[in-house]
């Protein structure tokens, strides 16, 4: 899963890119976000483990 945000000083820019979010359905639904968290939660535990199995 790829999820991230944009962040614009422009009005215009902005409503811009929501027309294109909203007109391609690029918008994480409300279990995705969920899983994004829920990773973020245990992402450190995660690397530090597999760092002694990296070359």
């Amino acid at each position: 899963m790829l999820s991230g945000l944009a962040v614009v000083k422009d009005k215009k820019l902005g409503e811009e890119l929501y027309s294109l979010q909203n007109s391609f359905g690029a918008v994480l639904g409300v279990q995705d976000c969920w899983l994004v968290l829920r990773g973020l939660k245990t992402l450190q535990v995660r690397l530090e483990k597999s760092k002694p199995n990296g070359i």
